[in-house]
């Protein structure tokens, strides 16, 4: 059975992939409307699919991963943030060097995305949320 954090897994995950495809490029707009376009469904409901994304970019922000240049979002799924970009930390992450852990073998930044399987699996996407956020909290523990 998947736990609650799986699927906000596999969402950082799609968000990383694409960002670090894109490089430091901005995204214009990302908002309730365009995300699940623009990072990939989860599920035949774009409503609670756009709920999750707008958790986890609200997370990815205040933990440093993204910068948006501005940008709210109301409980009822309503949400646009302007210019995001990778930050520095985010960029690190995408470098970092798993070295096995979490089930993935590299780096974000090398993982490979077979477009004749129409890209990475949901499962690969959530290997690669479970390491950020293994990543981010051993930030966490470091620091204290």
């Amino acid at each position: 059975m998947a736990s609650a954090m799986d699927g906000y897994y596999e969402v950082v995950g799609r968000i990383l992939v694409h960002m670090a495809s894109i490089g430091l490029k901005r995204i214009q707009s990302v908002n309730h409307e365009n995300v699940v376009k623009m990072f990939g469904a989860l599920s035949d409901k774009p409503a609670a699919d756009s709920i999750l994304y707008q958790d986890a970019l609200e997370w990815m922000f205040a933990e440093d991963l993204l910068r948006a240049s501005k940008g709210g979002s109301s409980r009822e799924g309503v949400f646009i943030f302007s210019d995001v970009q990778l930050t520095a930390k985010g960029i690190g992450v995408i470098e970092a060097n798993p070295d096995g852990g979490h089930g993935l073998a590299k780096s974000i930044k090398e993982t490979e995305v077979s477009t004749s399987k129409g890209g990475l699996s949901s499962d690969t996407y959530g290997k690669i949320g479970s390491f950020v956020g293994g990543l981010l909290g051993g930030f966490a523990q470091s620091a204290q």
